[in-house]
């Protein structure tokens, strides 16, 4: 996501994974570098995890912002629409 005017901005965004046993980190990159980020721990074998990130940045007009997600053992994350969701709203 391109931004359009320079300000404050509310980013958040979630990722449904269904690693077991696995840390899974949901990240937001600004002109590629990571900024903020966020772990979840998968308890047991089987079950889903929720990797969700909210934060309120400064951010310029024409700055990149792209949400990343990875786990810790190399499996891939969910990239349909039915279980990530991202938004991004200027606030100031």
């Amino acid at each position: 996501y391109t931004i359009p005017a320079s300000g404050w901005y509310q980013i958040n965004a979630s990722d449904l994974n269904s690693t077991s046993n696995s840390t899974v980190i949901i990240g937001i990159d600004k002109n590629g570098s990571e900024i903020s980020s966020s772990r979840s721990k998968s308890a047991t074998s089987g079950t889903n995890i929720e990797a969700d990130i909210s934060d309120i940045l400064p951010l310029t007009k024409w700055d990149e912002i792209v949400i990343t997600g990875r786990t810790d053992n190399s499996s891939s994350m969910s990239t349909g629409t039915t279980v990530n969701a991202f938004s991004i709203v200027r606030i100031k």
